[in-house]
Formats: C-alpha cells, structure tokens, sequence
C-alpha cells in the first residue's frame, strides 16, 4: 500500500495517450484545456491523481450562491517563469444603498504551474477566509488539504498576536467588514476635516522678525527640532517627573487667567520687591557647564541669543532662566511656544464708546508706543494723528530742540518732492495715507529680512526738514511680529543718529530709509539688555553691599569683649557698694532665708561641678541667693568680667526676679543686673547676672552654634542657671539637649539646674559628667489647708435651682468634674477679706484659675460682689498676654482699706513671689497643649493639675506669713492627681516638635531626639517630616526649613490654627481666623444631636452664607458674641440655633489665649482691642467681611487637605422660553483627592458627607431637577410647558450666584474619614487663584506643553491647572513676595501699632485683588 501510495503522488499522465472514454479523443484538449473553466472529475490536479470529488472552486461557487453573493471572479496573473498567481473577486449588494460591493481576495501561496491549480488554491483560501469556522479541509484533495493547515496556523498565530486584525481578515461576512470599514474611514476623514477647520479658526502666533531658529511648521527641519526639542527638556532633571496627564484632563482642568490691569499691577510689585540677583546667589555664569548645556535648549525654544545670555547672570538653573525670561521678555516678543494664545484668555467682551477713535489708538499703537501715552499725547493735539506723531518721534531725544521758523507750504512742498524722489527710484514701495499727503508709507528692505515685511510710516513735521518728523516702523503682514521694545529701540537710535549727526535742516526721509535698511537687522539681532543697565548695575552693587555687610558683620570685633578698664570700674563700683549702708541692711535680712545657712556648700558644689541640680522648697530663696552667691564669690576672687544666665519659664518670673536682685543689690534694672525678653531688652555693658526667658536663650545658642568662630556672650558667660526645670517644657528639654551635647566647647561653663519639686532620678544619668545634688530646706510659714467640703461649711454656700434653695455638695458631680463656679470664689473671697479683716491683716488674695476668659469672668463677679457690700477692692489679672508694666502692678500695694485681690493662671505658681500674698484659692485647674490623634489637632485641654503645682500653688500663701490656702476639690481628688505634669514633649503633637528642632538649626532631628530625657516614636517623627514637606514648613528636596516653617515655629498651636493666625493677622481677617483656629481646636459650636440633624443642618446652612461649613461655624460664634457683648438674650440664641454653650466657652477662652500669644510675638500691638476707634483693630480686620480672602486663608492653612471639584457635563432642555440649563445633582458631582489610589493615577475619589451644609439632600435647588424633568416631559420626550409651568416657575431668571460649590472648582476640607469611601468633612469652596497662591509647588508643563500643546501648571505633581505660562510665573513670584511680607512682619514685631508697618501694602493690596478674581 505504501508503494501504491507513493506511485499515485509521483505517477504523471502521458500526454500522448488518448482517452477513449464516452469515443472521445482528447488529444486536442477539447474539454481539459487552460480554457476549460470546470476541471474535470478524475484528472490530475497537482499531484492529485484522478480525483473524483469536489473541487475548491466548486465548494466556492456552492457557497457563494447559498450566501445570495454574485458568482466568484477569478483574475489570473503569471509571474514570468514561475508560474502563476489568482486573486479572487467576491461580489454583493450593499442592503441599504443597493450599490455594488466587490471585496478583493490576495492569497499567499508559491506560483503553480497550471492556471487550473492557482485557480484552486485561491478558492482554498477564500473559503478558509469566511468558513474557516467550518472543517471542511477533509472535503478536498490532499494539496488543498495541506494548505488548508497552513491557513489554520497562520489564524491561530493572528489570534493571540492581534485580535482586531483577525477579526477582519477572518469573517463570514466580508462584506459588512467592508462596510463597516468604509464608515469607520469616512468618519476619520470627517474628523480629520473638523479639526483643519477648526486649526483655520485658532489664531497662529505670529513669528517673530528675527528669530531664525523658529521654523516653518510644515518643513522637515521642523519635525527634526522638534525632536531634539523634546529630547532636550526630558534631558533637563529639574522639569522631569511630572505625571502625563490625558488630553481630556487638561480639557477639563481649572482654568486661570488675569486682566491686562491685574498682570501689570503683578509685574510693578514683583519688580520693585524681588531681586533676582540676590536672590539667586550663584549664578549660572560662574558654571561654564551648566551655561554650555542650557544654552542650545533655550535657544531651540525660541529664545534670544543675547537674552539668554542676560538671563545667566541673574539665575542659577534652567527653572529660573525660564522664569527670568519669560517675565522679563514682553509677551509681544516671546517664542511661539510661549505666546499667549486665545486658549489661554478669558472670553471677553468690549464695547467701545468712540470707534473712530479706538481705529486711531490701534493704528498709532502699531509703532510700538504705550497706548497710554498715546491716548495722552492724543488728548495734548486735539486728537490730530500726525501732530502726535511727531511729539511721540521727537520725545525719544532728550537733546532734540524744534525749531519753529519755516511756514508749513515751504514744508510740505520740500516733503512731497523728497518723497517723489524716492518713488521715482523705483526701489522702495511709496504711498500716501491722505489727501494733504502728510503721511506717507514706504517699504523697506533690511538686510537679512524679507522684503515688503517692514515698512516705515512718516509724518510730516509743520518746518519740516528744520524739525524732526514723526517716524513709525510698522509690520505689513499679519502673520510675522516684531516687538515694540524692538520699534523703539530701532527709533530711539535712528533719532539719535539724525540729530548727533546734524542731518536735521537737509532732506532727511533718504537718510532714514537707508539707516534703517543698513541697522534694522542688528537692533533685531541684539535690541539691547531687557534690564537697563543702571537697574542691573544697582541691584548687583546691592548684592555686593549685602555680602560684604555680612563679611563684615562676621569679621566685628565682638561688643561683649570688656576692656581692663571696665574690669577696674566695676571692681571699684563694687566696693564702694560693699560700703554701703544700704547694702549691708540688705544683707542683713537676705541672711534670714535658708539658702543662706547653705552659702558656702552651694558655692563649692557649684564650682567643682559641671552640672549641679539644686532643689528647694518653696521661699527657700534658691531662685533670688544662689545667682548672687555666685556673683559675690567669682567678685571675691578678682573675676570681674564673668557673666551668669539664669533662665525662667515666663515673662513676669524674668521680670520681677531681675527686679528683685537690683532692689536687694542696691542697684537698677540694667545695670548689674537686667533681663532680655522676646521684644525687650533692659541689659547693658555693665550687667552680670542676666535673667532670660529660656527660649531667648535658645536663641543665643542657636546664633552660636551657626557661627562658631565669632565672638559672643558665650565668651564670658561662666554659669548658666536653668530654674524651674521641673516643668519639663519643649523649650527646657531641648535646651538640656543642647547644652549636653555642647558642654565640651564651654570648659569654663557651670549648668546648675533648679527647682522646687523634681525626680532627681530623672536627671541623675542624662549629663555625661556626674550629677551633683544639693537640697535647701523651705522657711515657709505655716500653711493651713481648706478643701471645699470645709469651704462650703464656711460660707454655708447655696444655690438655687427648678426646685429651689439647696446646699451643694462637695462631692458632686459638677465639683469632681472640674467645672469652676464664678459666684463660690467671689462669695469665698468676701468671706476671705471680712476673716483678715478681723485679724487686721492687709495681705492679698491670689487665685489660680486655667485661663484669661476665666480670669476675667471671675473678676467682673468679684467686683459685683464686694460693690454690693460697699466694700474697696482691687482686682488684677495676670497673664502672659499682658504687658511688662501691667504685669509689675501686682508688686504695688493697694490703699488703705483696699483689697488686693491677684487672679492669675500658672504664671504665678513659680519664680515670682507676691510680696504681700496671705492666702491662696487654687481652683487645680490648668490649660495645657496636647495633641489630639482623632482630631488631628493640638487643643488647649483644661485638666486639673499634678501634686508637684498644687504644691507650687500652695507655696504662695506662705511666703512672708502664716497663710491659708483654699482648695476648691476635694482631698479625695487630690489624692487621685498625678505626681508630675506630663512632660510637654510628650503630649504636643509631633509636626510642631519637629517643626520647633529644625527651627533651631538642628538638621538631624531623629538623632537629636532620641539623645533626650524622653524621646518621641521615631515612626511618628517620619510621618511629621512628610507632613511638614507637603504643607510648605520644609523643603522637598533639602529638608532644610522655609521662611512659612520658622514662623509656624514660633506658635504652639497646631499647624493649621497656627498659619491660620499668621495669614489672618497679614491679611486683614484676624479676628475670624481667631475664630476658625479656635473652632480648629475646640471643635465645632453646633450640637450632634441625631434627632435634630435636619434643623442643625438648616441652621448651619443659614450660617453659612453660602460659604462652607467652616466659615458657617465662625459666623455662628460672631453672633452669639456680639449678643453676649450687648447684653442679649444669649441662651435664647444657643437654644433656637442648637448650639453647645460649653463649646462656645472654650471657643471663647482659646481665643483669649491665642491673642495673647499673638501680641506676645508681636504680631499683634498690646494695645489692640475690640473697642470702637481703635486702629489696630480696624486694620487688622480690614478683610473681615471678604469673603475669598478668608477662603484663601483657610485654603492656605490647610492644604494639602484639598479635593478637585468636577462637574458633570452641563445638561438643557428646550422650553417655549429656550434652552435651560439643569443644576448638576450633587450625586453626579464628583471630588479628587491628592491621594495616590496605584501608581498611575496621581489622584483617589472622594465623597462629600452629608453633614456638611454643600451636600445637597434633595438634589434640587432653585433649578429644575432631573425628576421634574422626567414629570413633565410627554410620550415623544419633548417637554409639557404648561406641566413644567406647575412643577417649577420657567420665568427667565438671572443665572443663579449662589452656591459657591458651583463656581469653585477646589474644596478644603479640615477633617476626613473612610468607611466604604473616603468622606470629607468641614469643607470650604475655594479658588483656582487661592490653591496656586497659598497651595504647593508649582511646576511647568514645558515637555507636554511642546509635545501635545498642552498649555498650564502643576501643582504638587498632581493637579494640572489651564493658564499661560506667564501668569505661573507672575503666581510664583507673587508666592514669593507674600513670603517676603510674612517675613517682614515677624522681624519687626509691632508690640507699639500696627500702623508703622506699610512698605507692603502694595504686595498685600494687589493679593487681596486677585483673590477677588
């Protein structure tokens, strides 16, 4: 068989055999020819021997008339000698035209020998091509067969490789892919029609004269540029890494743009603020590689040789030289990829008055002159075209004189005979522009630049040629530029030449042809620097000045140097003093106290120690001896140049213990002994003990450790004295730190630490060196306690409620929560004052309260009741907030007969001594910093105190006396106080810790915490960090500390409440942001009661003003403020608006205590206050009811917690009144967060929850809604009007302004939270303007902006923003001047006024304007 096999596809027919079947000779090929169209049965087919079943050709044919398809046409083609080739033609109807359809088969086979196998083996593949589904290869002879595999191969190949492509290729119906494929191709090429249409409507920029390297868009070198263009800037690190965003996001992005007046108001202030030369201290002209490599970037983007090379003498990388350019070239001279296209405007409208005149203004304005100065010039000649023309002319010669002697015939006759001349030359284009012939244009030929492109316009002078004529240089095709600082650069030295030359009295107008055509060229080419030289000269003097100040501030000779002679002065002041009467009465009575029984002990400790920790009971003098001890001993050996810093925790302690030694000295503050505060210095050459604030010290140290090698106190200082170190505040902490680490640069340096009450063990093993300790035992006088069960006996204290006079009792609930009753404290203290009064003593009262609303509260209920019995008394607040002198009154004794009663909060507890002090009440309440993790927040918690300041507290009363102390708590909750206060650098919030090492030049905060007493989570200080980069505190890339990170370091407040401080004191809104930080910290002021939740909501939105939540809560408070302040009907108002009376409380006193802090850095005058005619108020609320300067502060305050608003795409309906536009329902509204949800996408959704008063509950506002739609439209889909006209009022309206969400495309949000979404809370409608101005860094879309023409900004690598690449620039450096006013205000602290301060308001006016866009 397999040799039978073998010979049937081997075996050929003889040609020469005849075949006798049915008597006929076949000899002649009559029926099996190449003419003959259907083979044969059982003759060879290729190799096929005797085959007697159907062929392909057949099976084609069968298929084709069962699908209703013509019949198959078969086109044969020979290849030469190799054989040959059939394409197959299928032909049908196409259903819906009727018109023909012939879909053309191409088969890949090798050349047959005979037509009649090519025919076959293209059947073969047309019937794979549209019934491959079908296995029909087992119907067909065995080299169709294999064929047939081949196919199958090549399909399945196809398959996985392209999809599409097979599908096309392989259909049962080829003709609806040809169809189909024929409407997809028409679709394109309509597409493709719209769009040239549409590049037809866009205006082009206009292409510079000049500017050689901009080709044409359609040339080959183009697309070579452009390449290298694009190959450039992704080589350029500094504007990689930016996200590339789709076509149809920078569609849809925010768009900004400004007004001309706006733009030039931006670009005076930035010239007159901002010095690039000093602000860029290394430019790139000193970097000849970094010049090399930017050079040919630039210039393939259009930018000038000369400019470029300007540019690198003011910047220090290629962001900056795109800056400088792009500011400082006037936009009618940018390259093309920079100009300022119609997408980049604001659709704007303008009528205009007088026509004719606007023609007028833009003809003149051709020649390059200002239209202002035109208009003016205009408005001077009675509007006359060629007088003005000939001013503007002869204005650019300072040393031009006219001469007014010849008549104007002579004139214009000489005028029209040059002229002629030169059109008789043939050689320039001549024509006059109205009928007295006084103007005349004429075509120039400059070298190197196209002829008939430039012409020049002149105008007759009235003595011309005796006077110089008007001159304008004009462009004379719409589609090339030339910059009109060029035109009067090119006039400026034209007119020069004439007049240095005496050209003037001959006939001119040859002259000026021929000057311009030789020179036009070369001003082009270099038109001059954009900078005049003088400006440039100064501003780099100025740098130079500046560094040379600064060399030289470093190489002074040190103030703190003391001479011999002053060592002799002071050593003979001293004895004479020793001398004194006065002196020796004063040591006399020092020697009662027990530290001096210790004199010599704590000497020699101190003096043989490097840190010495000295404790002593209260009134044992360790703070006021022991520093005079050290004195008088380093006096005794002949040391009179060494200095001693004792550091205090507060102001008032500095003050009054600086007092207290001068007066026991027998001297003055500021001479032996001074102070230095933040705002305030009482020191001089002779001062030796110098008590300081510790962050004044801190300070100092800072200063030192920045510049080692300079002279400072340091250099004289021998001890410094750290007091009440128990309190373990932030500051005092660090300042251990410090001191540690720095202890081996100082070896004459003693460090004594002191308190009253501390664990010894806690700083036994921080110093490297042993920690020596010493005790001083107190001489307070006895104290009697009285706790309030026995305070309430005393009194027989009562109150009335709903079901009258009862007794409270100590034990109750209202008492052991730690809420403070006003009327018991003035009650106790009239009870107090009759009880010394029986005794005869004149001492004062102190009580200890949290805070300055409590303080004032109870003074206001103290006074009412000893006015009541007709009793003196004289009541005084004391706290940070006040000023030094307001503060020393509490020293002053009353008059006779007169009570003084001190209500103070923990200021007093240490350091300071009342002299006249006899009994103490002690609420155990005070406020202090922590962070709160839910809140994300730092509140001023009031809590009750630890034992360690109770028992400061109650040192007080027995300073001079026997005294009393009245505890308003109970024993038993004083039992369950803690030991110590926590330390401060455990419960702040970590951004701030971080924020506040930075700030004193530390660079590895990590590593300098973890050296601490107790050292923070190291996980929680990287978050800080991150935190820190993206609010703008720390820079991205150096991590060193910006200008708005120092100054949020100054507050101990939240990060979010504390800029919201700054920006509302700058910017005019400071008591609303005094608001908004308050809410920021104590919450909201409205109840969560879910019951109510719709009416709270109501009311909230009623609040609003269409403003947000935020804003909504602060307006709320102002009300119940202001009510309160008039004496209205306060709880009415809480109850009918459902607001929590104890919120607003503590609204109220974190307000109190933010101003204080304010005025204490000087941000705020001391003498700032609500009252009316007060300026300081007045100015710093100047913006009180502006609404986007608040939203912008808030914005600024707290970004980066911002979301994209977008809207759905706008929907309208027809109406018998036209098209409406329907509101987009909140549901379809649609938040982005700057929150990475994978790699690709830079942004994550969020929801809006639906507590906050944007979130609309019925989707339905004053606008038609989709239900209403869906009610009142017909069976056809077309709208019932008068159904609509039941359902909703169709009257045509104004559009509607009211809900700020619609118009805002950010909102800020203060709070969020995820469930099944992420939800924002507390939001606020902001700005595009507002987010660029006080948002992240901006970034410019230069790579996109050259590859696809996507025109805008980035900001924070995730938000693109639609606007000119100028107004980036002009927003950047408008950041910067803000900057720069920040930095103004916290250098020159305004404890005086606010009035002083002016040299910005320029910055600030134009800031606010924008805001208003």
């Amino acid at each position: 068989m397999a040799v039978f096999r073998h010979f049937l596809r081997t075996s050929k027919p003889d040609p020469d055999k005849k075949d006798t079947r049915n008597g006929k000779d076949n000899k002649n090929g009559n029926g099996a020819g190449d003419d003959v169209k259907k083979p044969q049965r059982g003759l060879v087919i290729g190799e096929n021997f005797g085959w007697t079943g159907k062929l392909p050709v057949t099976l084609l044919n069968e298929y084709c008339q069962k699908q209703k398809w013509g019949k198959p046409v078969f086109d044969m083609t020979n290849r030469g000698g190799s054989g040959f080739i059939s394409i197959v033609h299928l032909n049908s109807v196409n259903p819906k035209t009727k018109e023909p359809i012939s879909v053309k088969f191409i088969p890949k086979y090798e050349p047959k020998s005979t037509t009649n196998e090519a025919r076959h083996m293209a059947a073969t593949y047309v019937l794979y091509r549209i019934n491959f589904v079908k296995n029909m290869k087992m119907l067909l002879p065995i080299i169709f067969r294999d064929y047939w595999s081949e196919l199958e191969v090549e399909r399945t190949s196809l398959l996985k490789s392209d999809k599409a492509k097979h599908d096309l290729l392989f259909n049962v119906n080829p003709f609806q892919v040809y169809i189909e494929q024929q409407e997809l191709a028409e679709k394109k090429l309509k597409q493709e029609k719209a769009r040239q249409d549409n590049q037809t409507k866009v205006k082009k920029p206009t292409i510079s004269i000049g500017t050689a390297n901009v080709s044409k868009p359609s040339t080959p070198s183009t697309t070579s540029k452009s390449h290298d263009r694009k190959s450039q800037i992704h080589n350029i690190s500094e504007i990689n890494g930016l996200p590339s965003f789709p076509r149809k996001v920078w569609d849809n992005a925010p768009f900004i743009d400004f007004s001309s007046e706006i733009r030039t108001s931006l670009e005076s202030s930035i010239r007159k603020h901002i010095n690039w030369i000093i602000d860029n201290d290394h430019p790139i002209t000193k970097n000849k590689g970094l010049s090399n490599s930017l050079t040919p970037v630039l210039t393939n983007l259009g930018f000038r040789p000369t400019h470029i090379e300007e540019s690198f003498k003011y910047t220090s990388n290629f962001v900056d030289v795109l800056e400088w350019l792009l500011f400082h070239i006037p936009e009618d001279d940018l390259p093309p990829y920079f100009c300022k296209t119609e997408k980049d405007s604001s659709l704007k409208l303008k009528v205009s008055k007088d026509i004719k005149l606007e023609y007028l203004l833009d003809r003149m304005a051709q020649s390059g002159f200002d239209k202002d100065e035109i208009l003016t010039t205009l408005e001077e000649n009675e509007y006359d075209e060629v007088i003005s023309s000939v001013k503007l002319t002869q204005q650019l010669s300072p040393s031009y004189v006219s001469n007014e002697n010849d008549s104007e015939e002579d004139s214009l006759l000489l005028w029209e005979q040059e002229i002629e001349g030169i059109k008789m030359m043939e050689t320039n284009k001549v024509k006059f522009n109205n009928e007295r012939k006084t103007i005349a244009e004429i075509s120039l030929k400059p070298a190197n630049i196209e002829e008939d492109l430039l012409i020049v316009r002149l105008f007759m002078s009235k003595n011309y040629p005796l006077s110089l004529p008007g001159i304008h240089i004009v462009v004379d095709n719409s589609s090339f530029k030339l910059a009109n600082y060029i035109k009067l650069s090119i006039l400026s030295q034209l007119v020069g030449y004439i007049v240095q030359n005496g050209i003037i009295g001959d006939c001119m107008i040859f002259n000026i042809i021929e000057w311009l055509e030789e020179n036009i060229s070369r001003v082009i080419d270099n038109p001059g620097p954009l900078l005049p030289n003088e400006i440039a000269q100064n501003a780099s003097t100025s740098n130079e000045k500046s560094k040379s100040a600064n060399f030289r501030k470093s190489k002074t000779t040190s103030k703190f140097n003391i001479s011999i002679k002053d060592v002799e002065s002071r050593k003979k002041a001293y004895a004479t003093k020793l001398a004194s009467t006065a002196l020796k009465a004063s040591v006399k009575k020092r020697m009662e106290l027990p530290a001096w029984k210790k004199k010599d002990d704590l000497v020699a400790m101190i003096n043989s120690n490097k840190v010495t920790l000295v404790t002593g009971e209260t009134g044992s003098g360790k703070s006021t001896q022991i520093v005079q001890f050290i004195l008088d001993d380093m006096n005794s050996k002949g040391n009179f140049a060494g200095k001693i810093m004792c550091t205090q925790p507060r102001r008032i302690s500095t003050l009054g213990l600086a007092d207290r030694i001068s007066e026991e000295r027998v001297d003055t503050v500021g001479k032996e002994t001074g102070y230095i505060i933040r705002g305030e210095n009482k020191t001089s050459k002779e001062t030796r003990i110098s008590f300081v604030t510790t962050g004044v010290l801190l300070r100092m140290l800072q200063s030192f450790l920045s510049a080692p090698n300079e002279s400072s106190i340091f250099d004289e200082l021998e001890y410094i004295f750290i007091d009440e170190v128990h309190e373990r505040s932030v500051d005092s902490d660090f300042l251990l730190i410090i001191l540690k680490r720095t202890l081996k640069r100082f070896p004459n340096l003693r460090i004594i630490l002191m308190s009253a009450t501390i664990s010894v063990d806690t700083f036994k093993n921080f110093f490297s060196s042993p920690l020596n300790h010493i005790h001083i035992e107190g001489r307070t006088f006895p104290i009697q306690d009285f706790h309030l069960d026995s305070i309430l006996d005393a009194i027989d204290y009562t109150v009335e409620t709903a079901s009258g006079i009862t007794k409270p009792r100590a034990d109750s609930h209202f008492f052991e929560s730690g809420n403070i009753n006003y009327d018991l404290i003035a009650k106790l203290c009239l009870h107090i004052d009759e009880k010394l009064e029986a005794e005869n003593n004149h001492g004062s009262i102190l009580i200890f309260l949290p805070g300055i609303m409590e303080i004032n509260q109870c003074i206001s209920l103290i006074n009412k009741v000893f006015a009541n019995k007709s009793k003196d008394v004289w009541t005084l607040p004391l706290h940070s907030a006040l000023s030094s002198n307001d503060q020393k009154r509490v020293f002053k004794v009353p008059s006779k007969g007169t009570r003084k009663i001190v209500v103070s909060t923990n200021v007093a507890e240490t350091s300071i001594t009342i002299p006249d002090c006899v009994v103490v009440v002690d609420s155990g309440r005070s406020k202090t910093m922590f962070y709160d993790a839910a809140k994300n927040t730092t509140r001023l918690i009031e809590n009750w105190c630890s034992k360690a300041e109770i028992g400061q507290r109650r040192g007080r009363s027995g300073r001079i006396q026997k005294g009393n102390c009245y505890h308003l708590y109970t024993q038993d909750t004083e039992n369950k106080m803690k030991p110590q206060p926590v330390p401060e650098i455990m419960r702040t919030r970590l951004e701030n810790l971080y924020l506040i090492v930075k700030s004193m030049g530390i660079k590895n905060v990590e590593e300098f915490l973890k050296s601490g007493i107790d050292a923070p989570d190291s996980t929680s200080l990287a978050t800080s960090k991150k935190f820190l980069k993206e609010i703008g505190a720390l820079d991205l890339e150096t991590e060193n500390l910006s200008n708005l990170g120092k100054y949020l370091s100054y507050l101990p407040t939240d990060l979010q409440s504390g800029k919201l401080l700054i920006l509302g004191c700058i910017f005019g809104c400071l008591d609303i942001c005094l608001t908004l930080a308050s809410i920021s910290s104590s919450g909201s002021p409205f109840l969560n009661n879910a019951e109510a939740r719709p009416a709270i909501k109501k009311k909230r939105r009623e609040f609003s003003n269409n403003q947000g939540d935020f804003i909504a809560m602060a307006n709320a408070y102002a009300e119940y403020d202001n009510l309160r302040r008039n004496g209205g009907n306060t709880k009415k108002f809480i109850t009918e608006n459902y607001l929590s009376y104890l919120t607003l409380n503590d609204i109220s006193s974190t307000r109190a205590q933010y101003i204080s802090l304010l005025k204490d850095m000087g941000f705020v005058p001391l003498g700032y206050t609500r009252k009316s005619n007060n300026d300081d108020y007045d100015l710093l609320n100047r913006n009180s009811e502006n609404y986007a300067v608040i939203r912008a502060i808030i914005t600024g305050s707290f970004y980066p917690q911002i979301a994209r608003v977008q809207l759905p795409d706008p929907k309208y309906v027809k109406s018998a009144v036209g098209s409406i536009a329907v509101d987009p329902e909140a549901a379809l509204i649609r938040f982005w967060k700057n929150e990475p949800l994978n790699d690709k996408l830079p942004a994550n959704r969020a929801r809006v929850h639906n507590s906050s008063v944007i979130f609309d509950d019925n989707s339905v506002d004053s606008s038609i809604s989709e239900k209403i739609l869906e009610e009142a439209t017909d069976e056809d889909g077309n709208l019932d009007v008068v159904r609509a006209r039941e359902l909703f009022d169709l009257t045509p309206q104004v559009p509607k302004t009211g809900n700020a969400l619609l118009k805002s495309p950010f909102v800020v949000y203060g709070k969020s939270h995820s469930t099944f979404a992420f939800f924002l809370t507390d939001i606020t409608p902001t700005s595009t303007i507002a987010t660029l101005l006080f948002g992240g860094k901006i970034a410019y879309n230069l790579s996109q902006q050259i590859e696809k023409g996507h025109t805008g900004i980035v900001l924070d690598n995730w938000l693109p923003i639609r606007t000119w690449c100028k107004n980036g620039v002009l927003i950047k450096r408008l950041r910067k001047l803000v900057d720069g006013v920040i930095e103004d205000r916290l250098s020159s602290p305004q404890y005086a006024s606010s009035k002083t301060h002016d040299s910005n308001d320029d910055v600030l006016s134009i800031v606010e304007s924008v805001l208003a866009l």
